[in-house]
């Protein structure tokens, strides 16, 4: 599929029905960031959105994957494109199910860094970095951006474990099995590794700026 056809055939439908980027995203609960992503062909909608983006539009999900409008009519979408719509409904469905178990698993991420940073309160010369591991409850934010597939999301939760782990890196020295043992690391690092799947990261296009520059 050819993300940026797809979203200037976006564009150009939503300009035909005389639609705002605004107004096209509060008739599916998005934001207009997100219509703005799709038709820049950063990123597709969500497969749950695909059925009412086209009746919105008024075309025919073959003509959605397609980026054009169909010369002939098509009743059967071709197989290829049956084939990724499906794809794309079993991803949405893994990744609320990871959203999901993240969110509650907050509560038990919670209460393990209160037990591994406790002894800040019995150090008089650390008293100031007391309640730093209340920002462990940052994860329920961090993990709501990733979910709605805002890449700030990603940099937070990872900006919020490395804090964490130089309070115990301060206390205990390093060891890297203490930083394993905590499971927000094997859930930011299993949304990082679902996120580079789903297209949500591109390192790719990070190295090319960089080449570029």
């Amino acid at each position: 599929m050819d993300q940026k056809k797809i979203g200037l055939f976006i564009a150009t439908c939503r300009k035909k029905k005389g639609l705002t980027q605004k107004q096209l995203a509060e008739k599916l609960s998005v934001t207009d960031k997100s219509v703005s992503k799709w038709e820049r062909g950063i990123h597709l909608p969500d497969a749950s959105l695909y059925i009412p983006l086209c009746e919105i539009l008024g075309i025919t999900i073959s003509e959605f994957f397609l980026g054009e409008y169909e010369t002939e009519h098509h009743e059967v979408v071709p197989q290829v494109l049956k084939e990724d719509y499906h794809k794309m409904q079993r991803n949405e469905r893994w990744n609320i199910a990871l959203f999901i178990i993240s969110m509650l698993s907050v509560f038990w991420i919670t209460f393990i860094w209160h037990l591994d940073l406790g002894w800040l309160k019995l150090e008089d010369h650390l008293a100031p970095f007391m309640n730093m591991y209340y920002l462990s409850y940052g994860y329920w934010l961090a993990y709501y951006l990733v979910f709605k597939k805002i890449k700030l999301g990603y940099v937070l939760m990872w900006a919020i474990y490395f804090i964490l782990v130089s309070g115990l890196i301060a206390f205990f020295g390093y060891e890297w099995n203490r930083m394993l043992i905590h499971i927000d690391f094997w859930i930011n690092s299993a949304f990082t590794i679902w996120g580079v799947y789903n297209g949500d990261i591109r390192f790719r296009n990070l190295l090319k700026k960089k080449s570029e520059e």
